[in-house]
């Protein structure tokens, strides 16, 4: 069964890699405007990722400054296939990024450690939390995840980029739903809050972040990276997204910003699949677990299909 989901996976993939050469270019902005479009990506999600920019791009009809940070699976064809869609867009490579971030982690031992270490199953997630958020060069980012998928106009995304201010949009989980299905991951979340003494923050997801990049703290990372360590979690299946979540719940309690969450009925974390049987009344999908890539790369299709190759926003989907 997983042989046989694996060559499903790589024949949608070179089907959407093959559209994808029918869709027209986008020219990235300069790097003076005031958000970046910030994501760590792979070869593996390239397809996926070039979706999620033209997507987003697409719909909200804006053009920004775009960094891809490569993972270390990123190669030559890679990189030049997304200067060819995107250009202007600012590639880091792995060896590039680890270059520039390990300097400005000297003084933080448990973030350094976190971010060089490889986690058993994810191989990503550790260089997700620093990277796109450290190597930008705005003061404002969006920091998105390869497996986010737009079908409408951003709105509130778009505010945000327009009206600066010191709010925080994050993705959020259905609130209802993630308790029932998941009530130890909540329970751990709480647990963690307590023994940390920061506000408790379960129901963030870290698919879409937009934040003033001022609040990464890496005082506050440090602390939580060395908690992580000090209970055994730092391979287990929590990852960035408890981070990033209690990080930006502290500052809130401290006034430094505000968090909005995203309406989760319009920017859906993917956990029931029958949400996508009319993407059109959604704003975006985040595919969040590798079980729903399939759905990615069949929804990234659906979406070419029903704007002509992104050149026709007017038919429903």
């Amino acid at each position: 069964m997983k042989s046989f989901r694996t060559w499903l996976m790589n024949v949608l993939r070179s089907i959407l890699l093959f559209s994808l050469r029918y869709t027209p270019t986008i020219s990235v902005a300069k790097s003076t405007e005031d958000v970046t479009l910030c994501s760590l990506t792979s070869h593996d999600h390239l397809p996926l990722y070039l979706m999620c920019v033209k997507s987003f791009l697409f719909m909200s009809r804006r053009s920004l400054p775009i960094l891809a940070v490569d993972d270390g699976t990123l190669n030559w064809e890679d990189i030049t296939l997304l200067h060819r869609h995107l250009p202007g867009i600012r590639v880091v490579r792995k060896k590039d990024a680890d270059r520039l971030i390990v300097p400005m982690l000297t003084k933080f031992h448990y973030a350094k450690r976190y971010r060089m270490d490889l986690h058993p199953a994810i191989t990503t997630h550790n260089q997700k939390l620093f990277d796109p958020v450290l190597l930008t060069n705005t003061a404002r980012c969006i920091l998105i995840d390869s497996d986010v998928l737009f079908f409408s106009k951003p709105e509130l995304i778009i505010r945000w980029i327009e009206h600066p201010s010191s709010k925080t949009l994050l993705l959020k989980y259905d609130k209802a739903f993630i308790e029932k299905s998941n009530r130890w991951g909540v329970l751990v979340f709480r647990i963690l809050a307590k023994l940390q003494h920061t506000p408790q923050a379960a129901y963030y997801n870290t698919g879409i972040v937009c934040m003033n990049r001022t609040l990464f703290d890496l005082r506050l990372v440090e602390a939580y990276c060395k908690q992580y360590y000090s209970y055994r979690l730092a391979h287990t299946w929590l990852g960035d997204q408890p981070i990033i979540a209690r990080l930006v719940s502290l500052l809130q309690s401290q006034k430094q910003t505000t968090i909005s969450g995203l309406p989760s009925t319009l920017y859906v974390v993917l956990y029931q699949t029958n949400i996508r049987r009319n993407l059109s009344v959604l704003t975006c999908i985040h595919y969040h677990t590798e079980a729903n890539k399939i759905f990615a790369f069949v929804d990234s299709l659906r979406l070419l299909y029903v704007t002509a190759f992104f050149s026709n926003v007017s038919k429903t989907i």
